[in-house]
């Protein structure tokens, strides 16, 4: 029996090894994911930071086209306003060129203003009696 017990302690040695190198690679394993998780976390985190910032970048500029879209539709009537009554009027208008894409929304903005302001005081001289 000398031989059958050195072979069952040898194989239970061999046993207690294999389960230490399960619980290592176990171990190994789980700690892995949990770095995998919070570099996907951090990763998401990020993607829902940029999706937010696209999201007000669009909004910002949707409320501008809109902003804008109002402002024609009060040139539009103006227009008509002017066609139903007969009134004509021509304006010239020098735009200074523009170095930055930036600044074109405001010269926009400004020349209408000035077609405003040049149509009501047209207006307001074509109605007074002659």
């Amino acid at each position: 029996m000398g031989m059958l017990g050195e072979r069952v302690d040898d194989i239970d040695g061999r046993c207690d090894g294999l389960e230490t190198k399960d619980t290592e690679i176990h171990s190994g394993i789980k700690d892995a994911l949990g770095e995998l998780e919070a570099d996907l976390r951090r990763e998401i985190e990020s993607l829902y930071s940029e999706i937010a910032k696209i999201r007000d970048l669009f909004q910002r500029e949707l409320t501008n086209v809109l902003l804008r879209v109002d402002e024609m539709g009060g040139d539009l009537t103006l227009c008509k306003r002017a066609v139903a009554t007969g009134v004509t009027t021509t304006t010239t208008i020098e735009a200074r060129k523009v170095e930055e894409q930036n600044e074109r929304p405001s010269i926009v903005l400004e020349i209408l203003g000035k077609l405003r302001t040049s149509y009501r005081n047209s207006s307001n001289t074509s109605r007074q009696p002659v």
